[in-house]
């Protein structure tokens, strides 16, 4: 008796993370004895790194009516960063800080870095930016074949308020950059004493009577009891 070969309807689902574009069986009629080839491409729509799809092959077969197929892979990335950020948070005008991000080569080794682009050149001159070797430790934990230790450095001199800046790094295996955001705020401080302003407000110095203040947007202040230098007056003892 011939079989005759049919895909089932679970294979295609439109809201799926695996899409079935094509399915194909290359002889749908096979006499005893034969075979034939299944082709299937698909697309991954997955956030995930694992991803995995299953459906029927339908016969006329009454002993073996369906051949259950199934699809499993990994995601792998080209160029990716171990996350999108590096924060920097209640920063003095005078301070410098430092943080770093890992970006790893999945696909071949020799990562290289070909330029990074901020979004708002005026900000630039606030950073540095070097790329240092990861260890073998981090490249065995990942799984890459190579990757770099992106450094960002603060500058003093960063304008008062929050900060939101997206860097582009490309490299030379992918063409698409590595978006990474340095995000923080530089506030107003003495001591343990912070105050924050929004993003438009101005930090005013007067030189004159030393005072500092901030104009304009919504300011908040955190004060520590008893965190002034100055001296509070001694309480008059009582007489006898």
């Amino acid at each position: 008796m011939a079989v005759a070969c049919a895909t089932g309807s679970s294979w295609r689902q439109p809201s799926c993370s695996v899409c079935i574009k094509v399915f194909q069986v290359a002889k749908e009629i096979l006499q005893p004895g034969e075979k034939t080839e299944v082709k299937i491409e698909w697309d991954v729509k997955t956030s995930g790194e694992e991803f995995e799809q299953s459906g029927p092959l339908n016969t006329n077969d009454r002993i073996r009516p369906s051949v259950h197929l199934s699809i499993h892979g990994r995601v792998l990335d080209t160029v990716r960063a171990d996350r999108s950020d590096i924060h920097f948070h209640d920063l003095s005008p005078n301070e410098t800080a430092s943080g770093s991000i890992n970006i790893y080569a999945f696909r071949e080794s020799d990562l290289r870095i070909e330029k990074q682009q901020f979004e708002n050149p005026d900000h630039e001159k606030f950073f540095n930016i070097s790329f240092t070797p990861v260890s073998s430790d981090d490249l065995a934990r990942e799984k890459a074949k190579s990757g770099l230790k992106m450094n960002v450095e603060v500058k003093p001199g960063l304008p008062y308020g929050d900060f939101r800046e997206p860097v582009d790094v490309s490299t030379n295996q992918s063409p698409d950059p590595v978006k990474v955001y340095l995000i923080g705020n530089v506030v107003l401080r003495q001591g343990p004493n912070v105050t924050k302003g929004e993003r438009d407000s101005k930090l005013v110095y007067d030189l004159d009577t030393g005072y500092a203040q901030v104009i304009g947007g919504r300011v908040n202040s955190i004060f520590t009891p008893g965190s002034s230098d100055e001296k509070k007056p001694e309480k008059a003892k009582p007489s006898r």
